[in-house]
């Protein structure tokens, strides 16, 4: 018979000497890393200008973090996305999942970041393939009634 509070013990004591073991493991590794700050702006279409100057003064201010020794002895980084990136992203998975309303919406949105009737075309060619032919259909009828309210 298996004595149930030596196990515990036993177990308690092999976490213990687990956490340790862990807390010893030289922190450089784990520091050497560096922090990735995400912006997100308009870098594309009517408004580029005013993203463009936001991600300057992001990477400015980075850069004068890093010089400095950066946060905790890590250096930090920023990762930009693109508008039109996203509104990309966004359609192919409202397409995927059929919801027509909220097409029409981001199919305003994507133009409005810049994207053309020709990349809105090409999103939804690809989404019949992988999301299927009623979903496709769907985000034509969609896309069809935002192009003809803005005469594209």
């Amino acid at each position: 018979m298996v004595n149930r509070d030596l196990v515990r013990k036993g177990m308690a004591f092999g976490v213990l000497i687990g956490l340790l073991g862990a807390a010893s493991i030289p922190g450089p590794v784990a520091w050497a890393q560096t922090i990735k700050i995400g912006f997100i702006g308009e870098m594309s279409g009517p408004l580029a200008r005013f993203g463009d100057d936001g991600l300057k003064g992001a990477e400015l201010f980075v850069e004068q973090v890093n010089q400095k020794g950066g946060v905790l002895g890590r250096r930090l980084e920023v990762v930009a996305r693109d508008d039109k990136t996203r509104e990309a992203v966004i359609l192919a998975i409202l397409i995927a999942r059929g919801m027509s309303r909220e097409i029409e919406y981001h199919v305003h949105a994507a133009l409005n970041v810049g994207m053309t009737r020709k990349d809105i075309e090409e999103i939804i060619m690809v989404c019949a393939y992988y999301a299927g032919g009623p979903h496709a259909v769907a985000a034509i009828h969609a896309s069809l009634n935002v192009f003809k309210e803005r005469g594209i």
